[in-house]
């Protein structure tokens, strides 16, 4: 339950006349444009001097000139300005920045044949999630940082490494620098302050910001507050929360300082702040793992639990909580995160150490830094403060390349080559033959996606990045850039969108032209270009072939034989930081994107309608319940995918009704992990409800759906999207 001052600042931040918090996805840079702007004045004036140093100096001036924000009630703070500025400087400033980023940069060197694929919908870049080193700032502070870059001084080998070095203790001067005008703030406040509570309330801000970051923290709320003001500069995963936090509830409760309420207080502040910050209509990306293994041990304690409390209490998008399981988790964790799904926020997302964990050490990374995974992004896993994995950095279109092997390469919507020239229709023999070039297909789309990122990945390399470079262990070790490959695990990560629906299509061909022989693949090909017009029978047939996620062999196998020579595929490659390639099914919104970009399919599908989402079937074709839905799923070696294959369970919300439907979920996730799944999130939805949403929108402001390895609320998505979601019952 809230206390009075979670209350009020939960309903300051959803105030809906709250243009500060009032901020989705597309809204999101607005916050962004005091840090632009500031930092351009820095380069400005910073022309030819080393990049990296130039980089540090422009987060100086920002942290130097920010605008300092503390708002009432809050115990931790910290907080981003929403600038406005004149719409001719902006310009100007977005003409700068255009010039430097990495897209323009990008398309001057891809070929023709990549720019192609990225138009079309073949390959397209996505993102590149990563998670900083809190537990290390909270045991060393910055104090202990910065004496391990004076330490590393005395070893280096060439000026690139000074150079390194030098814009480290720049910025982590600077990070201490921005925290003591925060606690100048707090004390300025607090001398002007009349409320007796709440002057005492800022005096301990100030100084607990004279404190933290800069020294290890002793006390839950100097931990609380010293990770909040590195994620204000490194905002995207916060790692393995409980497991970093624990030790200091676990002191502070011993000495008498504080107990479960008080640390729930805290937590729930942590949420708000996360919310506040990047807005609370914004998509569910931002994650908090809890639970999963701990040296051998499951990993269950009073922050887990305040965790799924505050998701409870909340019902917000961000942060989203990801829960990690395995055989050793406890019945009542499992169950009371399958209570917390009540709340219909799509949170707790599962995820299973009994798999993930050895899948991690199947690419080289040591057992107690899988063991130390967390979940970052949609649904995307990194080694928190040792990892650059480009968590979200391509999407291969595997439709798309079915439908260019029924075309020889050409695409059916925009009428040009896309792909490979391979043969026509005419001389593909039998249904191996078609496989055989469909996999030629999807080995050029790979080819190209894997020549785009490493493109990228040596442009983003040329711009250092210095202050993510100090919040991981192993770049001042190394002397080396996160950009450049300073971390320990340096991986790119790739994934298949419409796996499902090129499996569906494939089988469909194999009944309709081979088996059956009730259409020739040429007139196929003609019918599908035709979007179906005037041939609603042949859709029919296909449509009515059996599908993925209904526990058919032949089709479920197909699905698996796309998938593992999708993921065996990138395993040719090598990225420009000494690294490898991973892959998985991750969809985010490109599933509509792509899906728009694909013509008519040989399992029903129209042109231009949505793709299946991430590893899940396509809509409205699993008709046999989830149990034969995660067989299908289980069908594939989810141990081959770091990459992660997100699946979805959607249920009416009645279902966690009573005390049996808690008991039934909790069995299907532990089983459908036992047999071998990797994550599975739970959408618990009311058709009817969503039908009245899309007419009314401000009276159903409330209703959260999970989209596509994120949550977020349905009244904000667009009206296809809404559609979409609405068709999967």
């Amino acid at each position: 339950m809230m206390t009075e001052r979670i209350r009020k600042i939960y309903e300051r931040i959803m105030d809906p006349g709250n243009r500060y918090t009032q901020r989705g996805f597309r809204e999101y840079p607005k916050i962004q444009m005091e840090e632009k702007v500031l930092k351009y004045e820095s380069y400005l004036k910073t022309e030819g001097i080393p990049e990296v140093i130039r980089e540090a100096m422009a987060l100086e001036h920002l942290l130097k000139n920010r605008e300092i924000l503390i708002f009432e009630d809050e115990l931790i703070v910290g907080a981003k300005a929403l600038k406005e500025y004149d719409k001719n400087f902006i310009k100007k400033v977005e003409e700068f920045y255009k010039e430097m980023s990495e897209n323009h940069k990008l398309f001057k060197i891809l070929t023709s044949e990549e720019r192609v694929a990225k138009d079309t919908g073949l390959s397209i870049l996505g993102a590149r999630h990563y998670i900083v080193d809190f537990e290390g700032v909270l045991n060393k502070g910055i104090k202990g940082i910065l004496a391990e870059v004076n330490e590393q001084k005395g070893n280096t080998r060439n000026k690139e490494e000074e150079d390194f070095l030098t814009a480290c203790e720049v910025v982590l001067n600077a990070v201490l620098n921005f925290a003591k005008r925060y606690s100048d703030k707090a004390f300025e406040m607090a001398q002007n302050c009349k409320d007796v509570k709440r002057k005492k309330e800022l005096l301990e801000i100030s100084e607990i910001l004279k404190k933290v970051p800069e020294n290890p923290a002793e006390s839950f709320r100097e931990a609380l507050q010293s990770i909040w003001f590195i994620y204000l500069l490194c905002p995207d995963g916060f790692g393995r929360l409980d497991k970093y936090l624990y030790p200091f509830y676990k002191r502070d409760v011993e000495r008498g300082i504080i107990d479960y309420q008080g640390g729930l207080e805290l937590i729930e502040n942590l949420f708000l702040k996360t919310a506040e910050l990047v807005g609370v209509l914004n998509y569910g990306i931002f994650n908090i793992t809890i639970g999963g293994l701990c040296r051998g041990e499951s990993l269950e304690n009073e922050i887990t639990l305040m965790c799924l409390e505050a998701v409870e209490d909340l019902r917000l998008i961000n942060p989203a909580v990801s829960l990690r399981i395995s055989s050793k988790t406890s019945k009542g964790l499992l169950r009371r995160a399958c209570d917390v799904l009540k709340r219909q926020t799509g949170y707790p997302v599962f995820y299973n150490d009994d798999i993930i964990i050895p899948m991690l050490q199947d690419l080289g990374i040591s057992q107690e830094d899988a063991e130390d995974y967390a979940v970052t992004g949609c649904a995307e896993v990194v080694i928190p403060g040792r990892s650059n994995m480009w968590a979200g950095g391509g999407y291969v279109n595997v439709l798309k390349s079915l439908e260019l092997s029924l075309n020889s390469g050409v695409s059916f919507i925009e009428r040009k080559k896309v792909g490979l020239a391979t043969k026509p229709v005419s001389e593909i023999e039998d249904f191996d033959d078609l496989l055989k070039v469909f996999k030629e297909q999807l080995d050029y789309a790979i080819d190209l996606l894997a020549s785009m990122l490493n493109k990228l990945d040596e442009i983003i390399g040329e711009v250092p990045n210095p202050l993510i470079s100090v919040f991981m262990s192993d770049c001042i070790e190394n002397k080396k850039d996160f950009n450049r490959g300073g971390t320990r695990y340096n991986f790119t990560s790739c994934y298949a969108l419409g796996i499902s629906n090129a499996a569906d299509s494939l089988y469909a061909i194999k009944k309709a032209v081979f088996d059956h022989k009730i259409i020739k693949l040429y007139d196929l090909v003609a019918v599908l270009k035709n979007n179906f017009q005037e041939n609603e029978n042949i859709r029919r047939f296909l449509f009515e072939c059996e599908k993925f996620g209904n526990d058919s062999d032949e089709v479920d196998f197909l699905a698996r034989e796309i998938t593992h020579h999708f993921l065996d595929g990138l395993k040719r490659y090598k990225n420009p930081r000494d690294g490898g390639f991973i892959g998985g099914a991750i969809s985010w919104l490109s599933y509509r994107t792509l899906g728009r970009k694909t013509g008519a399919s040989p399992d029903g599908r129209l042109a231009g309608e949505f793709l299946a989402d991430s590893f899940n079937p396509a809509r409205g074709r699993a008709q046999r319940g989830p149990t034969a839905l995660l067989n299908s799923i289980l069908k594939i070696d989810h141990r081959r995918a770091a990459g992660i294959l997100v699946s979805t369970l959607e249920f009416s919300s009645d279902i966690l009704k009573d005390e049996e439907g808690l008991f039934a979920l909790s069995v299907l996730v532990k089983t459908f992990f036992e047999f071998g799944g990797t994550q599975i999130q739970v959408n618990l939805l009311d058709k009817e409800e969503l039908i009245k949403a899309k007419k009314e929108p401000e009276k159903y402001r409330h209703i959260i759906v999970r989209v596509a390895g994120f949550s977020a609320y349905f009244v904000t998505l667009s009206e296809d999207v809404q559609d979409d979601i609405i068709s999967r019952f």
